[in-house]
């Protein structure tokens, strides 16, 4: 096994200010009495399917009680290939996306104690529940021991198919295993077939890292590098590609679209581009170039690109049309060319202060996985520790990182705004891998959706993405 290993960070800044990885704890529901708590489950659906409400939030108080916490360490990931470890420093991934420092970190692991599972081919999100239980009675644990453990902690999966990452990194605390090594999955967080093992560490004390002062030039000067890798392997693993220059070509575009390069980005490189067409008339910087700009606010040519490179970032949150980010930003940096820190401050004071009036009013939403078919996905919301609601959502079967909200009703009195907008963005956390949530809302529901931060993407869907 690789003795040197390579972590993806979207924003290494806490790293450098804490001097590595430091422990950060967490709790992960479980359910002792499965006898009973799938009797109340079968109720549950019996009163669901009657449509009696009453009896249907009767159940749902009683199987909270089933509910335990495991409180356990929170893995850290680590990949033994470079350029799978860096598609996750990926500062879109960051919470503070404009002022983000993405970093690609190499670190040495100290020899402990691991269960290796074999799980080549399998996508890391979801990997096979017979991989995983072969995996630990290989490492020493017995059969009736892991499928119990199983039980416990996928209780709310119906299949046998898979496991979620989650649900194996609490194995491999569960059982006090220093490490969890999954080989030879499918791990990049732009999909990709790059075969790769994936480590996952609960002690940060085991993790030196190698690089950390080091000067962020990884990721710009790198990509080539990681194209080379990526390209290789999909000619090898795509047999019908037989070397010719134009389907290498064609290989080249879908990696491109994968990394979320377009042509335009690939054209003007990382320097900030001038569009050919004007696309929205009459803004401020039409007739302005990046020159004039610099020269209008006394400053050198670099502060406004980066300044707008900054702004792009930031408007394609809004907008996939990368012309369109342009002009807007342009125009925002054109008046003032610090717009976008001051509208990071901003954002980040506006959290703080949601922050401080959460802790002061005490409100808590809290969600739980209570059942799992392999269509549905229900989950309880808890408003300070009391049954407020249940969410159902599905997996895209076109994108497996785009979740469809099916349902969502919530008891009298929990009815209000706050917590069931609340609820939507505890979603990010229990589905940390997905990037979007959809709906297909009744016409007279869209207002409220456009409240809850979903806007039109079509005719019968809206749309919420990360970060907004």
């Amino acid at each position: 096994m690789s003795s040197v290993w390579y972590h993806g960070t979207p924003d290494v800044r806490e790293l450098e200010k804490e001097g590595g990885f430091t422990a950060r704890n967490i709790s992960v529901d479980y359910i002792n009495d499965l006898d009973g708590y799938y009797d109340i489950q079968t109720k549950l659906k019996q009163s669901r399917e009657a449509g009696d409400d009453k009896a249907y939030w009767k159940y749902l108080d009683i199987m909270s009680k089933f509910k335990a916490k495991f409180d356990m360490r929170k893995p850290i990931f680590l990949s033994n290939i470079n350029s799978v470890a860096r598609t996750y420093a990926d500062d879109r991934r960051a919470f503070d996306y404009q002022n983000t420092k993405p970093k690609l970190l190499k670190v040495n692991v100290a020899d402990g104690n691991v269960v290796t599972i074999v799980a080549t081919g399998d996508r890391f999100r979801f990997i096979s529940t017979d991989k995983v239980r072969r995996g630990f009675i290989n490492s020493g644990i017995s059969q009736n021991d892991i499928d119990e453990a199983i039980k416990k902690f996928a209780y709310y999966q119906k299949s046998d198919s898979g496991l979620k990452t989650d649900v194996v990194a609490v194995l491999g605390e569960w059982f006090g295993f220093d490490y969890v090594d999954v080989v030879g999955v499918l791990d990049s967080y732009e999909g990709g077939s790059i075969k790769s093992t994936v480590r996952m560490v609960f002690d940060p004390k085991n993790i030196k890292v190698l690089n950390m002062n080091e000067n962020n030039k990884n990721l710009d000067e790198s990509f080539e590098e990681y194209s080379n890798d990526a390209l290789t392997d999909m000619i090898v693993n795509l047999s019908r590609y037989e070397g010719n220059e134009e389907s290498i070509q064609r290989v080249k575009k879908e990696l491109n679209r994968r990394k979320g390069i377009s042509e335009s980005d690939k054209k003007y490189g990382s320097k900030v581009f001038d569009p050919k067409s004007d696309k929205i008339p009459g803004g401020l910087a039409d007739t302005k170039s990046v020159e004039d700009i610099a020269k209008k606010h006394d400053v050198s040519i670099d502060v406004i690109n980066k300044a707008i490179t900054k702004g792009v970032k930031v408007e394609l949150e809004h907008t996939s049309d990368k012309d369109v980010a342009y002009e807007i930003a342009k125009d925002h940096i054109f008046e003032n060319p610090k717009y976008y820190e001051g509208l990071a401050k901003m954002e980040k004071s506006l959290d703080e202060t949601k922050l401080i009036i959460k802790k002061l009013i005490k409100e808590k939403v809290d969600l739980m996985i209570t059942d799992e078919t392999p269509d549905t996905i229900s989950i309880l919301v808890e408003f300070n520790d009391r049954n407020a609601g249940i969410i159902v959502v599905t997996s895209s079967p076109k994108d497996d990182k785009v979740l469809e909200l099916v349902d969502m009703k919530f008891k009298e009195g929990y009815e209000e705004l706050h917590i069931m907008k609340e609820a939507l963005n505890g979603l990010w956390q229990l589905f940390n891998e997905i990037n979007s949530i959809i709906v297909a809302p009744k016409p007279e529901s869209i207002e409220f959706w456009n409240k809850m931060g979903f806007q039109r993407i079509s005719p019968n869907y809206l749309i919420s993405n990360r970060g907004h």
